[in-house]
């Protein structure tokens, strides 16, 4: 890999993770959720700064051509990320019905403490 190649990757890495410190530290990302990003990147700057990182993997994974073997990871990696969301998703889901009920608890509490009220 040229020079000047990984200067520009290693740049736009670390504007990547500016951008994501950034976004956190103005709350408008969880850091929860960046963590798969940063994983990436952390990946990303160690194949950049090993080339021959690339050219061991895929050995490991019987591949022929290092770029599929890169393509591969990239493609596990969007499925964690996908299953990551999904999970959060859920997560939100459950949250979201729980809250609706206790709301419904509420107000029917309060329904029947302004009758007994009226009543009186």
């Amino acid at each position: 890999m040229e020079l000047r190649l990984q200067v520009i990757i290693l740049l736009a890495c670390l504007a990547s993770l500016l951008v994501y410190g950034e976004a956190v530290r103005r709350e408008k990302l969880m850091l929860r959720i960046t963590f798969p990003w940063l994983f990436c990147l952390l990946v990303t700057v160690l194949l950049t700064l090993f080339p021959a990182f690339i050219d061991g993997l895929a050995f490991l994974l019987g591949v022929a051509s290092p770029m599929n073997a890169v393509f591969f990871c990239a493609v596990l990696f969007l499925v964690m990320v996908g299953f990551f969301n999904y999970v959060t998703m859920s997560k939100l889901r459950q949250q979201t019905v729980r809250t609706v009920q206790e709301l419904a608890l509420l107000e029917y509490s309060l329904r029947q403490q302004n009758k007994r009220g009226d009543k009186e």
